[in-house]
Protein backbone atom coordinates (compact mmCIF):
# COMPACT_ATOMS: atom_id res chain seq x y z
CA UNK A 1 0.00 0.00 0.00
CA UNK A 2 1.23 3.78 -0.62
CA UNK A 3 2.31 5.44 2.64
CA UNK A 4 0.72 8.98 1.55
CA UNK A 5 -2.20 6.57 1.68
CA UNK A 6 -1.41 5.21 4.51
CA UNK A 7 -0.54 8.39 6.50
CA UNK A 8 -4.17 9.55 5.06
CA UNK A 9 -5.89 7.08 6.50
CA UNK A 10 -4.00 7.12 10.34
CA UNK A 11 -5.03 10.49 9.88
CA UNK A 12 -8.64 10.65 9.91
CA UNK A 13 -8.35 7.71 12.50
CA UNK A 14 -6.32 10.11 14.84
CA UNK A 15 -3.74 7.56 14.94
CA UNK A 16 -1.16 10.05 13.72
CA UNK A 17 2.18 9.97 15.66
CA UNK A 18 2.94 13.27 17.75
CA UNK A 19 6.18 13.29 16.28
CA UNK A 20 4.79 13.65 12.80
CA UNK A 21 2.58 17.00 13.69
CA UNK A 22 4.20 19.88 12.54
CA UNK A 23 5.52 22.18 15.36
CA UNK A 24 3.84 25.96 14.22
CA UNK A 25 6.94 28.51 13.42
CA UNK A 26 7.92 30.23 16.67
CA UNK A 27 7.02 27.90 18.64
CA UNK A 28 10.31 25.39 18.80
CA UNK A 29 11.93 26.27 21.73
CA UNK A 30 9.72 28.03 24.06
CA UNK A 31 9.15 24.92 26.85
CA UNK A 32 13.39 25.52 26.48
CA UNK A 33 13.15 29.24 27.15
CA UNK A 34 10.45 28.94 29.78
CA UNK A 35 12.29 26.83 31.83
CA UNK A 36 15.73 29.16 31.54
CA UNK A 37 13.18 32.35 32.64
CA UNK A 38 12.17 30.49 35.40
CA UNK A 39 15.80 29.16 36.67
CA UNK A 40 17.02 32.97 36.03
CA UNK A 41 13.89 34.20 38.30
CA UNK A 42 14.42 31.88 40.77
CA UNK A 43 18.33 32.32 40.98
CA UNK A 44 17.77 36.34 40.91
CA UNK A 45 15.03 36.45 43.24
CA UNK A 46 17.35 33.65 45.99
CA UNK A 47 20.28 36.34 45.51
CA UNK A 48 17.84 39.45 46.00
CA UNK A 49 16.38 38.33 49.44
CA UNK A 50 19.63 36.68 50.53
CA UNK A 51 20.95 40.40 50.70
CA UNK A 52 18.01 42.29 51.87
CA UNK A 53 17.88 39.30 54.62
CA UNK A 54 21.44 40.11 55.26
CA UNK A 55 20.83 44.28 55.30
CA UNK A 56 17.57 43.53 57.50
CA UNK A 57 19.63 41.56 60.20
CA UNK A 58 22.53 44.43 60.14
CA UNK A 59 19.89 47.14 60.96
CA UNK A 60 18.47 44.63 64.09
CA UNK A 61 21.47 44.36 65.07
CA UNK A 62 22.17 48.00 65.37
CA UNK A 63 18.83 48.81 66.41
CA UNK A 64 20.14 46.61 69.63
CA UNK A 65 22.07 49.31 70.66
CA UNK A 66 25.17 47.17 68.91
CA UNK A 67 28.10 50.08 67.16
CA UNK A 68 29.48 46.79 65.25
CA UNK A 69 31.90 47.45 63.26
CA UNK A 70 32.31 50.58 64.44
CA UNK A 71 33.92 51.26 68.49
CA UNK A 72 30.80 53.44 69.20
CA UNK A 73 27.66 54.52 67.91
CA UNK A 74 29.02 58.04 67.06
CA UNK A 75 31.62 56.12 64.77
CA UNK A 76 28.79 54.06 63.43
CA UNK A 77 26.60 57.31 62.63
CA UNK A 78 29.82 58.54 61.03
CA UNK A 79 30.41 55.23 59.11
CA UNK A 80 26.62 54.31 57.82
CA UNK A 81 24.60 57.42 58.13
CA UNK A 82 26.69 60.07 57.50
CA UNK A 83 26.11 62.70 60.40
CA UNK A 84 25.11 61.79 64.20
CA UNK A 85 23.59 60.79 65.74
CA UNK A 86 22.58 57.68 64.85
CA UNK A 87 19.15 57.01 64.08
CA UNK A 88 17.21 55.79 67.33
CA UNK A 89 15.57 52.41 67.67
CA UNK A 90 12.66 52.75 66.71
CA UNK A 91 13.54 54.70 63.50
CA UNK A 92 15.96 51.68 62.75
CA UNK A 93 13.29 49.10 62.72
CA UNK A 94 11.68 51.10 60.86
CA UNK A 95 14.00 50.43 58.20
CA UNK A 96 14.16 46.50 58.87
CA UNK A 97 10.22 46.34 58.84
CA UNK A 98 10.58 48.22 55.60
CA UNK A 99 13.39 45.89 53.79
CA UNK A 100 11.07 42.93 55.34
CA UNK A 101 7.98 44.47 53.35
CA UNK A 102 10.35 44.74 49.89
CA UNK A 103 11.68 41.34 50.36
CA UNK A 104 8.14 39.47 51.21
CA UNK A 105 7.11 41.51 48.12
CA UNK A 106 9.95 39.85 46.07
CA UNK A 107 9.91 36.82 47.06
CA UNK A 108 5.98 37.00 47.06
CA UNK A 109 5.67 38.04 42.82
CA UNK A 110 8.43 35.65 41.82
CA UNK A 111 7.07 32.31 43.11
CA UNK A 112 3.87 33.91 41.88
CA UNK A 113 5.49 34.50 38.10
CA UNK A 114 6.64 30.99 38.56
CA UNK A 115 3.32 29.16 37.75
CA UNK A 116 1.58 31.84 35.83
CA UNK A 117 2.44 34.04 33.22
CA UNK A 118 0.18 36.80 32.74
CA UNK A 119 -0.77 39.74 35.13
CA UNK A 120 -2.83 39.23 38.25
CA UNK A 121 -6.47 39.71 37.36
CA UNK A 122 -7.61 40.90 41.05
CA UNK A 123 -7.30 44.86 41.96
CA UNK A 124 -5.03 43.00 45.02
CA UNK A 125 -2.82 40.92 43.07
CA UNK A 126 -2.30 44.28 40.69
CA UNK A 127 -1.65 46.54 43.62
CA UNK A 128 0.86 44.05 44.86
CA UNK A 129 2.89 43.23 41.27
CA UNK A 130 3.11 47.42 41.33
CA UNK A 131 4.42 47.22 44.96
CA UNK A 132 6.88 44.51 43.77
CA UNK A 133 8.07 46.12 41.01
CA UNK A 134 8.83 49.26 42.98
CA UNK A 135 11.69 47.68 45.27
CA UNK A 136 13.81 47.31 42.23
CA UNK A 137 13.21 50.84 41.60
CA UNK A 138 13.56 52.25 45.24
CA UNK A 139 16.88 50.22 45.19
CA UNK A 140 18.02 51.47 42.27
CA UNK A 141 17.02 55.15 43.17
CA UNK A 142 19.06 54.96 46.18
CA UNK A 143 22.10 53.34 44.23
CA UNK A 144 22.34 55.90 41.67
CA UNK A 145 21.41 58.90 44.03
CA UNK A 146 24.17 57.91 45.93
CA UNK A 147 26.90 57.64 43.52
CA UNK A 148 26.22 60.85 42.12
CA UNK A 149 25.92 62.59 45.56
CA UNK A 150 29.00 60.61 47.32
CA UNK A 151 30.50 61.28 44.05
CA UNK A 152 30.26 65.02 43.60
CA UNK A 153 30.55 65.93 47.24
CA UNK A 154 26.88 66.73 47.78
CA UNK A 155 24.97 67.71 51.22
CA UNK A 156 26.39 67.11 54.57
CA UNK A 157 28.14 63.95 54.93
CA UNK A 158 31.53 62.61 56.72
CA UNK A 159 34.04 61.33 54.41
CA UNK A 160 34.31 57.47 56.11
CA UNK A 161 30.75 57.35 54.95
CA UNK A 162 31.36 58.97 51.51
CA UNK A 163 34.12 56.46 50.74
CA UNK A 164 31.99 53.63 51.62
CA UNK A 165 28.83 55.02 49.97
CA UNK A 166 31.10 54.79 46.76
CA UNK A 167 32.67 51.68 47.55
CA UNK A 168 29.81 49.54 49.07
CA UNK A 169 26.37 51.25 49.90
CA UNK A 170 25.39 52.22 46.64
CA UNK A 171 26.81 50.10 44.73
CA UNK A 172 25.23 47.12 46.51
CA UNK A 173 22.05 48.38 46.36
CA UNK A 174 22.42 48.89 42.43
CA UNK A 175 23.26 44.98 42.06
CA UNK A 176 20.47 44.19 44.48
CA UNK A 177 17.93 46.50 42.32
CA UNK A 178 18.85 44.72 39.32
CA UNK A 179 18.16 40.94 41.20
CA UNK A 180 14.86 42.23 42.32
CA UNK A 181 14.17 43.15 38.83
CA UNK A 182 15.06 40.02 37.11
CA UNK A 183 12.74 38.13 39.61
CA UNK A 184 9.62 40.35 39.20
CA UNK A 185 10.07 41.12 35.58
CA UNK A 186 7.44 40.73 33.48
CA UNK A 187 7.33 37.40 31.46
CA UNK A 188 8.65 36.97 27.86
CA UNK A 189 6.15 37.11 25.34
CA UNK A 190 6.60 33.52 24.49
CA UNK A 191 6.26 32.70 27.88
CA UNK A 192 3.14 33.97 27.95
CA UNK A 193 1.83 31.94 24.99
CA UNK A 194 3.35 28.89 26.44
CA UNK A 195 1.56 30.02 29.82
CA UNK A 196 -1.73 30.35 27.50
CA UNK A 197 -1.69 26.87 26.06
CA UNK A 198 -0.47 25.24 29.37
CA UNK A 199 -3.81 27.34 31.03
CA UNK A 200 -5.94 25.32 28.29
Amino acid sequence: MDMNILKRMEAVTGTVEASEVPVPDGMAGTQGGDRRDREVRRRASNAALTGLAAAGAIHALWATGSSWPAASRNELADLVVGVRPFPSAPMTLGVVGLIAVGAGLVGLEARRLDHEHTAPSTPLGRLRRIAAIGVPAVLALRGVGGLVVSSFGLGEATEEFRHWDLRLYSPLCVVLAGLAWLAVRPATADNSAVGAIDRQ
